[in-house]
């Protein structure tokens, strides 16, 4: 998983790239962590990233 000059992962350290390999385990994944109130998800096949950078717009999903 690479990450961009601008990303939540180097600039605030708000973000964490979880792996998986199901679309069970996506949806899992991405349920709990609207409940516990990540704001940005990013959706690929074989990990989601998951952060709160308050550096960047929130309340957005994208996929990969």
């Amino acid at each position: 998983m690479g990450r961009a000059g601008t990303s939540a992962h180097t600039t605030t350290g708000y973000a964490v790239d979880i792996r998986c390999n199901t679309e069970a385990n996506r949806w899992k994944i991405v349920a709990a962590a609207i409940q516990v109130g990540f704001n940005r998800i990013g959706i690929a096949k074989t990990y989601v990233h998951l952060d709160n950078s308050p550096a960047h717009s929130g309340h957005v999903i994208w996929l990969y």
